[in-house]
């Protein structure tokens, strides 16, 4: 098997191309896995949205729902913090609270904030604050 990875400028999107004689088993669990976890099905007034997870800015429940912030809409999510957050397991995600898991990738800066606690400021120049409970796990996870 090879596997060739090209960098495009030009590209806005993943784009997977697949050359075989047969399809393997295996290689369709792979492809179904990578499918489905590229996107989120978020709601909005009762209507179901696809979302890329990479545009997700970060979770939160409050009053027992799920929602979930992109840069300009808010969804809800019919899946609980913790199936999100064993579904999330990567470089990108990690929980901040018991009730907010963060995209570090759309982290602008890190602050100290009282009780030993930090700040994030994300990309929309939202805050979410980090319980001391959950800053070492965050610190471990930037390498600080």
């Amino acid at each position: 098997m090879n596997v060739l990875i090209q960098k495009s400028e030009d590209s806005h999107e993943y784009e997977i191309t697949i050359k075989c004689r047969e399809i393997p088993a295996l290689l369709i669990g792979t492809l179904n896995a990578l499918q489905k976890d590229m996107f989120l099905l978020g709601h909005i007034e009762g209507k179901v949205h696809h979302v890329a997870i990479e545009s997700i800015l970060y979770f939160e429940t409050v009053d027992k729902k799920v929602f979930f912030y992109t840069e300009k809409q808010v969804f809800t999510s019919n899946q609980k913090l913790y199936q999100l957050e064993n579904t999330l397991v990567n470089d990108s995600f990690v929980r901040v609270s018991k009730q907010t898991i963060v995209n570090l990738h759309k982290v602008k800066n890190i602050s100290s904030y009282r009780g030993s606690r930090l700040l994030l400021t994300l990309d929309n120049n939202e805050k979410v604050v980090v319980t001391r409970g959950f800053v070492p796990l965050l610190k471990e996870r930037l390498g600080i």
